[in-house]
């Protein structure tokens, strides 16, 4: 993986890019589309790579430990 500064621009593009697809997958969790929260979720696994404490995929993880999908 390509290794970026902490403040550098391409960094924050991507810790942008990061919130806004757990903002989005968040609002698909609570909205009942597991179908789009699972198209989000993937591209947070693609981006994020491994789960580390406290990282966006950690807390999307959270969210749907605490939501159950209707099916």
């Amino acid at each position: 993986m390509l290794h970026m500064k902490r403040n550098s621009p391409m960094n924050d593009r991507r810790l942008f890019l990061e919130h806004s697809l757990l903002t989005a997958f968040t609002a698909a969790v609570e909205s009942g589309r597991p179908d789009v929260a699972e198209h989000l979720l993937c591209a947070m696994e693609c981006l994020c790579g491994d789960v580390v404490e406290g990282s966006t995929l950690e807390v999307a993880y959270r969210v749907i430990c605490g939501n159950s999908f209707k099916a």
